[in-house]
């Protein structure tokens, strides 16, 4: 083959190689950016009123959200939510505390409850578990900045949970619930 139809052989081939590599793109950001929802379609409107209350839904992403106020049992291991919206410019910190003298105090290496780091949080930072001892029980706390915040979790032992939530930077909680985790079936 001469040098000349070699080279134009080539070039024809990294041609289709790009060619398919952009159609690719298309293809990928296509798929991609239409399941979401548009910024101007999550954006108020101008002049419309901005969100000014917490909202907790009755479902996360991953299941039952524990922060809404009918949810009181969990099944011990079912993946559920921490689920919240929260309004622009406020910060919500929601506590989680066990029972005292729980499995995690007496079995350290383990805890009491976990979240999934795939998928990643939205807009949750966990502090660190502290696993408690025979008087005081386990606690972890979460934050959230405005925006909506999920987080999948799930419960390794059974008992009594305390929630305290602290809305808009409160140093006393907004408000508390209890929920219990129970055995599967």
């Amino acid at each position: 083959m001469d040098p000349e139809t070699k080279d134009l052989l080539e070039a024809g081939a990294a041609a289709a190689a790009i060619l398919t590599c952009v159609a690719g793109g298309v293809v990928f950001a296509v798929k991609h950016f239409k399941s979401r929802p548009s910024r101007a379609a999550s954006s108020p409107a101008i002049g419309a009123a901005k969100q000014e209350k917490f909202i907790y839904p009755e479902m996360g992403e991953a299941g039952q959200n524990l922060l809404h106020p009918r949810v009181q049992q969990v099944v011990k291991g079912a993946h559920v939510a921490l689920s919240a919206v929260v309004p622009e410019k406020e910060e919500l910190m929601v506590i989680f505390s066990g029972a005292a003298g729980s499995p995690s105090v007496q079995n350290l290496g383990t805890g009491d409850w976990y979240y999934t780091g795939m998928p990643a949080p939205l807009n949750w930072r966990g502090q660190r578990y502290e696993p408690g001892n025979a008087t005081v029980g386990p606690s972890q706390s979460f934050k959230a900045q405005g925006g909506k915040a999920e987080l999948d979790m799930h419960f390794d032992r059974l008992g009594e949970v305390k929630v305290a939530v602290y809305e808009n930077g409160a140093s006393v909680p907004s408000w508390t619930k209890v929920f219990h985790v129970v055995p599967p079936g």
